[in-house]
């Protein structure tokens, strides 16, 4: 079973959304992490730098691929795009 907040996930859901938008790392409400688990059905709350708050205020990790391809670079749909097709390029390598 795929994990429901993985790569191949986030690339399928990213192909969906306006690739000009603009997300903010910064705030959870607008955050594209914080976008894609809602849409994947994660009883996300609120997240913090590493982390992710559930309804129930259970912690827990965000994956670090997932939290690099939001912070890094162009903080739009378009640029993490790019960014998670090249994450998937490199898994098929190793």
């Amino acid at each position: 079973m795929r994990n429901p907040v993985g790569l191949e996930n986030l690339e399928t859901w990213l192909k969906k959304q306006p690739l000009g938008k603009q997300y903010c790392y910064g705030n959870s409400g607008t955050c594209l992490l914080h976008q894609f688990y809602s849409a994947m059905g994660m009883p996300i709350q609120k997240m913090f730098g590493h982390e992710w708050h559930d309804i129930t205020d259970g912690v827990h990790d965000l994956d670090p691929i997932l939290n690099k391809i939001a912070i890094d670079g162009i903080r739009s749909f378009g640029g993490a795009l790019i960014r998670t097709q090249e994450a998937i390029k490199r898994q098929k390598i190793s």
